[in-house]
């Protein structure tokens, strides 16, 4: 006997009759899928069975049964939803639009566009976790970092972990599987990193511990904590000071400041373009790569003529009646190259981390009460961290190190570490064994930078603090 159910639809309409094909079993508070009018595919709740056909000259039949023919709603829910509709004098595909979250009652003109917005309850896998991952927190926290910087293998995690629900996988047999994950790409990446990175790391601690007759000594590293020389005061008399840490501080004192400067700058550039439309936001990172297509030398020669005294900078002074300014060779000089050549660094990765923010919890924000600053300091800015600290990492370690900037625009008054460096190798106070201690002393300390911001972004994840 043939067999019809009443369907209700997220349509403002009465419940439609349509017929079960043979062999397909529902029940009231199933979801099924039903075709209304010619191509549009709904999600409809079934309301009653029965055997009563329509008087219509052709029936369309339920398409399929969704979600494993699971209840959405209860005997009580629909009770509800029938007093609702009576009380409020609506249908009761009015009730449904509005009671079942969008994803529950999805909808399309295809086959395909339907079942790509369909509701997929999720697969949970149950695993045994080391006492030290027990902790919710801790947990989500490694699962994080082993996705961001081991991708495949935590692809082989979840396939493991999708594999046992239905067999047993031996805890060795885990360990070969993703040990295995990342066989391909380990292989060419340890003997990249061998050849290019491990094996001139050894030279330089080899040439930093060693003297000129390549006997070991620590007198490399000492030189750089303990090197003085006389400095003439503006009362006349000389003071001693530390001399290689004395660059050591000015190069750090000038790296942070630029870095200060390109972030003040950034930041706004960085939000705007994330809020502009797609097409600005292509024309505006063309603007901010175009200069990185030059080469950095062009660039710090451009910015010589820019700044020198009868520059381009202090002729339009000139033009507007006021009087010019000595730049070039002063530390001033070496910030703005600085900034010029490392502000694209701190631009790139604002932006990325903007341009991914929900636009609704700024908007919430602002509908419980918050002015520009309070969305700005409760919202924007700790979602904004990563980024952040991301761009003072890619500014704060090269403004450390250069040395093409400091020598074309401060002329060499302002030596920093990157130029003290070349002197040991290329200068005429040739010494590679301090030069290689020198860069052995930086390095640790780009280290210890990275690894200080690396402990600032681990809590990414959880930045809203509203």
């Amino acid at each position: 006997m043939p067999r019809y159910a009443d369907i209700v639809l997220p349509l403002a309409q009465p419940a439609y009759t349509f017929a079960l094909p043979e062999g397909v079993t529902v029940a009231g508070g199933e979801a099924v899928a039903v075709q209304f009018g010619r191509r549009r595919i709904y999600t409809g709740i079934v309301w009653r069975v029965h055997d009563r056909r329509p008087d219509f000259r052709t029936v369309k039949s339920v398409s399929r049964v969704l979600y494993g023919g699971m209840r959405l709603l209860s005997p009580e829910q629909m009770a509800l939803w029938e007093w609702i509709a009576s009380y409020y004098m609506c249908s009761l595909g009015e009730v449904m639009r509005v009671a079942l979250p969008a994803l529950m009652k999805p909808s399309g003109d295809t086959e395909e566009e339907f079942s790509g917005d369909e509701f997929r309850p999720r697969t949970e896998c149950y695993v045994s976790l080391a006492a030290e991952l027990r902790d919710e927190g801790r947990f989500h926290e490694i699962c994080e970092k082993i996705e961001r910087r081991a991708p495949k293998q935590y692809e082989a995690l979840l396939e493991l972990a999708a594999a046992g629900d239905e067999t047993r996988i031996a805890t060795g047999e885990v360990a070969r599987r993703l040990l295995r994950a990342d066989y391909a790409a380990l292989g060419p990446y340890s003997l990249w990193a061998l050849l290019f990175i491990l094996v001139p790391l050894v030279f330089v601690a080899y040439y930093a511990f060693t003297d000129n007759n390549f006997q070991f000594t620590l007198e490399n590293v000492q030189r750089f904590f303990t090197a003085t020389s006389s400095v003439l005061q503006e009362d006349g008399s000389s003071a001693e000071v530390h001399t290689y840490l004395l660059i050591f501080w000015r190069s750090l004192k000038l790296a942070v400041i630029s870095t200060v400067i390109c972030l003040v700058l950034a930041y706004p550039l960085a939000y705007i373009m994330a809020r502009a439309k797609p097409r600005t936001q292509k024309i505006f990172l063309t603007i901010i790569m175009i200069p990185m297509w030059m080469n950095f030398l062009i660039r710090t020669y451009a910015w010589m003529t820019i700044l020198q005294d009868t520059g381009i900078f202090n002729n339009f002074l000139t033009l507007l009646h006021l009087p010019n300014v000595h730049i070039i060779g002063t530390e001033a000089a070496v910030v703005i190259g600085m900034v010029y050549d490392y502000i694209p660094y701190m631009i790139l990765p604002l932006y990325s981390i903007m341009a991914k923010m929900d636009e609704k919890l700024i908007e919430a924000a602002r509908d419980l009460g918050c002015n520009g600053l309070g969305v700005l300091r409760r919202v924007i800015w700790p979602l904004s961290l990563p980024g952040v600290i991301s761009g003072v990492t890619m500014v704060l370690i090269p403004s450390v190190s250069t040395f093409v900037i400091s020598r074309l625009l401060g002329g060499g008054k302002s030596l920093l570490l990157g130029d003290l460096i070349e002197m040991q190798f290329l200068g005429s106070a040739y010494n590679p064994h301090l030069g290689s201690a020198i860069s052995l002393v930086m390095m640790v300390i780009v280290l210890v930078c990275m690894g200080i911001m690396n402990r600032f972004g681990e809590g990414e994840g959880e930045a809203v603090l509203l």
